[in-house]
């Protein structure tokens, strides 16, 4: 089922259909080489498993050694622990079908040896490993007789480069005389078994599997469709087109639709993953297949019309319209049946898709004896037209309702004007076809959380909906048409919550556990509330979260949040959805995003997303992708919109900002690649071409040069000797004179393991180099205890790090093995559970004591701090952040000659004071609170409030 599933995963899309003479495709699918390398890594992950499962003969012969004689030996009970693909790749072959190519896969085996020679004998262990093997499969897809489709093996090579056997016994040195003739031998019976597993499977697992899938689905009790192949699939240099029927059908009654399939072809375009194409046929056959069965006619009475509304379906209610109706049928209810004459028929043409619907209205009353007497027949027409466009490879468009026009068709009870009613349908059609969602925003853990969750609303709000600020508000049907409740969730970040994965984690569970009642009283309501997951978190469990009690309707990845309006249409209709789709090139450039506080004095910038690093602890590289930078158009952009609405502060935000590189502009793509710090290395090649971080800070620095200018978190191996980035923090007086440079371990033994790419030594060198270029500078940095395999000699150079550098700020956590990360496929999470509280504990304490001494220098000092707010322990104090990043609170008094007009005021966020720092009273986790005064100066930037923003309404949940 291995190579099964890999092939399937990996583009077959349900290859086996069978081909029909239809010669238009109704619905069209391109998967591209990008979409292919995504969904392989499913397919792989199996393979991996069913290789894992070779069963490997005995080996026994006989060695003649050197000055010993003659050696009998037997190799038996071989057993493969595990096998390990970590690259791979999936691409078409034009003509062909499908190849799949394996490079650098390793595997480890164990097994037991027996030994003979002379009148020794003796018997022992031995260990396996099998490193660098290379697997390519081709497979071939074409047709048989009947004319369904056929895959086979078309070829299949593995080649081995190096096995090591490793043997341990009194005579295990016998072995390792001749250890090359055995590896040899393992080395062939691995290559040929690796391929006759592969062959077998595809014959005997993947070609009967296909036979068995059916060529039409049951879509509800009515109509099914047929998605049987027009063709086989066409394999090209880029990507596996298929053309499906895509034919909607009565279950009842299945007749030939009066009309065909339109000839219907993809753009060659090939830049993103999967594209999809429909044509009017497809949805015709929708129509008239619903039509056939007998399923579009509706029936609407009183009881159907939600509750909130005050409007009755009576025949008092309907006397506004016909005044004759209530003297016939006194206070009677009414019955409306709703039909159609002819099957509605969709165009799709240049201007955009046009639906025009003609229904009949049958009103009748209903008697006390519960029959029905006919009143009068309306007749009903309207026009729903849309344009769809494509832009940055996201489908866009617009909806517009056009007016519904109403005439008498038949009548029992006279006739009377429809004018009216005509109105009045009008604007219930334009509520009805165009709701309005709710969201209600939530947002949880590290800062790239807060920039998320600005681009999600963003795209939310480009698609109508509104956002509210208080819960209670979801909880109130009669507030709203619908509401939804979205958490999104990141947990590659926890260490900087100070709380370990499960924990940040299980704080998610807790909060859906809430709002599972808020859910369930909205339900009985009959207005369902959407509850969803967003982010790394999302990305990393995305089964679990589905299935785990069903408390969830929406998943999206870090790379889906453009997919949002249509995830929430899904989950309007009942169903689950999810898409954690990761992408090559989003960066939401476009996306300009929307301040989730209005009136806030700082704000972050999300400059780059992805991290290419890495470091075997870390899950960023699977849960957010591979590394690519925004356009510094767009940045700025950015930038300079919220200089204009007042803010003070901004944050550049990335998993590795200082190796930013746009390559939007043609003219510096191709220049030279920076050089890393002296003893810094990378796992990757240096990166030609692009405008680097340096230039992007320097440009960020000049747009309101009194906008505080932070930048996190960079790595230290991209301070280049020059120095550029330096320089400008020591130049630009808004480039605030603090930095964080991530350790992780002070034992460059440990810091091999992390693959962090530099030594202890080499990072001592760069924060004297740091602290000679800035004077003053704040450092932060952050420290994992108990990696796998740490030592207390590891441990006592972490402390010694510490206290040598002597941090302002920092973030210290234990170890918590992610799945997915190089840790958890190479190393072994051998460190003790106490040790690392015990390990965490030691550098909190030493990392306290330092902070302190360091954080002390300032006492005495002026300091200018930029005021966020009220603090949280006293109304009558204030709290803001300094130049080095560090909390301070003062008391919120009256400053003398405020902004140069004599009078006495008082300081607003948003504001620059000066406070002279009296007292330190600790550095836990970095915050340092201080008792300070505010100085006779006036403050030295000013804005005015921001007004409030209207509340909208639906509910996000960011999440650490």
């Amino acid at each position: 089922m291995g190579v099964q599933s890999l092939a399937v995963a990996c583009g077959a899309l349900a290859l086996c259909l069978a081909l029909t003479t239809a010669t238009n495709p109704g619905f069209v699918v391109r998967i591209t080489q990008a979409g292919l390398d995504y969904a392989h890594q499913h397919g792989i992950a199996i393979l991996e498993k069913e290789l894992a499962q070779l069963t490997l003969p005995d080996i026994s012969g006989d060695f003649r050694v050197l000055r010993v004689g003659k050696v009998h030996y037997e190799l038996s009970r071989l057993r493969l622990r595990n096998f390990h693909l970590p690259y791979s790749r999936i691409s078409p072959v034009p003509n062909v079908g499908l190849q799949v190519s394996i490079s650098n896969a390793f595997a480890e085996l164990d097994g037991d040896w027996r030994v003979k020679m002379h009148f020794i004998r003796d018997h022992g262990s031995f260990d396996l490993k099998v490193e660098n093997v290379y697997i390519k499969i081709s497979l071939r897809l074409g047709s048989d007789a009947a004319g369904k489709p056929t895959i086979s093996t078309s070829d299949c090579s593995t080649r081995i480069s190096k096995v090591r056997v490793l043997f341990s016994g009194k005579f295990g040195w016998l072995y390792n005389l001749f250890h090359s003739a055995i590896e040899s031998k393992f080395k062939k019976i691995l290559e040929s078994k690796v391929c006759d597993s592969v062959a077998k499977s595809v014959h005997s697992e993947l070609q009967t599997y296909m036979r068995t899938l059916p060529v039409t689905a049951k879509i509800d009790s009515r109509t099914g469709i047929d998605y049987s192949f027009v063709a086989p699939p066409v394999a090209t240099a880029q990507s596996l087109d298929t053309g499906l029927k895509g034919e909607f059908y009565s279950l009842a009654h299945r007749s030939t639709a009066p009309f065909s399939p339109l000839p219907l072809s993809l753009p060659s375009d090939h830049d993103r993953m999967v594209y999809f194409g429909a044509s009017s046929y497809f949805f015709n056959t929708a129509g008239f297949a619903y039509h056939t069965s007998g399923a579009l006619v509706f029936e609407i009475t009183d009881a159907k019309i939600p509750k909130d509304v005050d409007f009755h379906l009576n025949t008092s209610t309907f006397s506004a319209f016909v005044p004759q109706l209530e003297q016939m049928y006194p206070n009677m209810p009414m019955k409306l049946r709703l039909s159609t004459l002819t099957a509605p028929f969709l165009n799709i043409g240049p201007e955009g898709i046009s639906l025009k619907p003609v229904v009949d209205v049958q009103a009748y009353a209903i008697l006390p004896n519960s029959s029905l007497a006919p009143l009068f027949v309306l007749s009903l027409t309207g026009n729903v037209s849309a344009v769809i466009d494509v832009r940055s490879g996201h489908i866009v468009g617009s909806l517009n309702v056009g007016r519904i026009k109403l005439s008498l068709k038949d009548s029992v009870v006279g006739t009377f004007p429809v004018r009216l009613l005509q109105s009045i349908m009008n604007i219930f059609a334009s509520e009805i076809l165009l709701p309005r969602l709710n969201v209600y925003l939530e947002t949880y853990g590290c800062q790239m959380n807060v920039s998320d969750t600005e681009i999600a609303w963003a795209i939310l709000q480009r698609s109508g909906y509104a956002r509210t600020k208080d819960l209670d508000e979801l909880s109130s049907p009669q507030k709203v048409l619908q509401a939804g409740a979205l958490l999104k969730c990141n947990s590659w970040n926890s260490q900087f919550s100070g709380l370990p994965r499960e924990k940040a984690e299980q704080a998610i569970w807790n909060r859906l556990q809430h709002l599972k009642a808020l859910k369930a009283r909205r339900q009985q309501a009959r207005a369902p509330l959407r509850i969803g997951i967003l982010g790394c978190m999302a990305e990393r469990l995305k089964e679990e979260i589905l299935h785990r009690e069903k408390l969830v309707d929406v998943v999206a990845g870090p790379d889906a949040y453009r997919d949002l309006p249509r995830l929430l249409a899904v989950a309007q209709s009942g169903q689950q959805a999810a898409n954690v789709l990761l992408s090559l090139d989003e960066t939401y450039a476009d996306i300009l995003p929307v301040q989730t506080s209005a009136g806030g004095t700082t704000a972050f910038v999300s400059i780059m997303r992805g991290c290419d690093n890495m470091c075997t602890y870390c899950i960023v590289p699977f849960t957010r992708g591979r590394e690519r930078s925004r356009p510094i158009a767009s940045i700025l952009h950015e930038v300079r919109m919220l200089s204009d609405q007042g803010v003070k502060e901004v944050t550049l935000l990335g998993q590795n900002v200082n190796s930013y590189r746009d390559l939007s502009e043609v003219q510096f793509q191709s220049a030279a690649a920076p050089g890393l710090s002296r003893g810094f290395s990378t796992v990757y090649k240096a990166k030609q071409g692009g405008l680097r971080f340096a230039h992007l800070l320097d440009q960020v620095s000049r747009i309101d040069p009194e906008m505080r200018i932070r930048f996190t978190s960079p790595h230290p191996k991209d301070f280049p000797d020059e120095a550029s980035v330096l320089q400008l923090i020591q130049e630009r007086h808004n480039i605030c004179k603090q930095l964080h440079l991530p350790a992780q371990s002070g034992s460059t033994r440990v810091l091999e393991a992390m693959r962090r790419g530099y030594t202890r030594e080499a990072y001592l060198d760069l924060v004297h180099h740091v602290r000679d270029s800035i004077p003053g500078v704040s450092l932060s940095s952050d420290f994992i205890a108990g990696f796998c395999g740490e030592t207390e000699e590891d441990h006592q150079q972490t402390l010694s790090l510490l206290r040598e550098v002597r941090y302002n700020v920092g973030f210290l956590f234990a170890y918590s093995m992610r799945q997915k990360t190089r840790a958890y496929h190479r190393l072994q999470d051998d460190v003790p559970a106490a040790v690392k509280r015990r390990r965490l504990e030691e550098l909190i304490a030493a990392f306290r004591e330092e902070a302190a001494t360091a954080n002390a220098a300032l006492v005495g000092q002026d300091q200018l701090v930029l005021v966020e707010g009220p603090s949280k322990r006293s109304a009558s104090e204030l709290c803001g952040r300094n130049d080095g990043n560090i909390k301070v609170i003062f008391p919120d008094a009256e400053l003398e000659d405020a902004a140069d007009c004599g009078a006495p005021g008082r300081a607003r966020p948003g504001d620059y004071v000066v406070v002279k720092e009296l007292e330190t009273k600790g550095a836990q986790r970095g915050v340092m609170d201080s008792t300070a005064w505010a100085k006779a100066l006036p403050p030295l930037l000013s804005s005015p409030s921001q007004p409030s923003k209207g509340t909208q309404n639906l509910l996000f949940i960011f999440v650490l």
